[in-house]
């Protein structure tokens, strides 16, 4: 008995095997997962697959679920008949379905496989409070808010991936500020990533994606199931 499928990059000679959770709400949990921990880009130089075994073995642990990497030759994924077939992916996006199952797998709620994903790994690598933010425009941020960004340093041994930082202000006509005329960081808000400086002259204090996630006060009790979902 097994729930398994076949994870491929576009052009990639490696693929991943899934012997358990190959479901597509599981896969796509795994994906979102990765995308939001910043692991590196899933493509055919095979870079991301260390880490990304890693999130799956925390997950899965040491209960005979299996995931190993198999060769695969690109002009033959059609003949693979596993139970839900295979995944062709990039960037952490489905791209194509390879002998998919008659009924996609659709079981398991997105947040709560996230949370438990997260759940399984070193705190220090936790996404943590981040999966209750609220995903946002920049545009409609306000100084006061109140944001979840990537820790800035590898040397930053506080626990999880993610800080919360506090919107100070906005890249704005100010002559003596280089960052205001800059049309990279031009009427973006900035925060207080940095204590010992002004971070309104600093790059590395602004916000610069489209989106960002706020903290939502409080954040919401989950309580999911020990137990792993999806198989």
């Amino acid at each position: 008995m097994s729930n398994n499928a076949l994870l491929v990059a576009n052009e990639a000679d490696i693929g991943l095997y899934l012997h358990w959770n190959g479901g597509r709400d599981s896969i796509e949990a795994f994906l979102a997962y990765a995308a939001y921990a910043q692991l590196p880009p899933i493509n055919e130089n095979n870079d991301w697959l260390p880490p990304f075994i890693t999130v799956l073995k925390n997950f899965f642990g040491n209960d005979g679920s299996g995931v190993y990497l198999e060769p695969v030759n690109q002009d033959y994924l059609d003949g693979i008949d596993y139970d839900n077939g295979v995944y062709m992916l990039d960037d952490y996006e489905i791209t194509e379905r390879i002998n998919p199952p008659a009924v996609e797998q659709d079981s398991h709620d997105l947040h709560d496989m996230l949370i438990k994903i997260d759940k399984a790994q070193p705190p220090v690598d936790q996404l943590g409070s981040f999966l209750h933010g609220l995903e946002t425009s920049v545009a409609d941020l306000g100084v006061g808010d109140r944001v979840f960004l990537p820790r800035f340093s590898t040397f930053d041994k506080k626990l999880g991936r993610y800080r919360i930082h506090t919107v100070l202000g906005f890249a704005e006509n100010d002559p003596f500020n280089p960052m205001t005329s800059s049309e990279r960081f031009k009427g973006k808000p900035y925060v207080d990533m940095f204590d010992n400086q002004d971070n309104a002259f600093n790059p590395n204090s602004y916000i610069t994606t489209d989106t960002v996630r706020i903290v939502v006060d409080p954040v919401p009790e989950t309580n999911p199931d020990d137990e792993k979902a999806g198989r």
